[in-house]
């Protein structure tokens, strides 16, 4: 936004049967204590994108996954 705000834009994937309003304002709360303790900088806006939702079992294969694909691009 600025030389001392910034606006953020969080993608996340959410674990099934959990409440998204909960995660939302802990994490808004958690973001913004953290981007302002290592930068300084105030955070004046959070966007919070839910991309998917999925049990841990889901996301933890889709993970695996994904590093499988990552190291096999890094061997070629």
């Amino acid at each position: 936004v600025g030389e001392k705000q910034v606006a953020l834009d969080l993608k996340v994937i959410v674990e099934y049967g959990k409440n998204v309003p909960a995660i939302f304002s802990e994490t808004v709360n958690n973001v913004k204590k953290s981007v302002h303790d290592m930068t300084g900088l105030e955070v004046v806006e959070v966007n919070m994108h839910v991309e998917d939702v999925m049990t841990r079992s889901e996301f933890e294969a889709k993970t695996d996954r994904d590093k499988e694909q990552e190291s096999k691009r890094d061997l070629e």
